[in-house]
């Protein structure tokens, strides 16, 4: 059996934190689910990024 880990966030932007966080946690399980917090309103201060341009940026990571 696949252990899984869990990883929630508003990613607004990703940043190194974010990736060395995932990276720790890919070091300790087999596969990671990546929840992605929900913004109303997207090109603001306190959420610059939509949902589509924070994926984008966690898959190129």
């Amino acid at each position: 059996m696949k252990m899984r880990g869990l990883f929630i966030g508003r990613f607004q932007p990703f940043h190194l934190g974010h990736f060395y966080a995932l990276k720790w946690i890919l070091s300790k399980v087999d596969e990671v689910i990546i929840g992605i917090g929900s913004a109303q309103v997207s090109y603001t201060i306190k959420n610059p990024f939509t949902l589509g341009e924070r994926i984008e940026m966690i898959w190129r990571v």
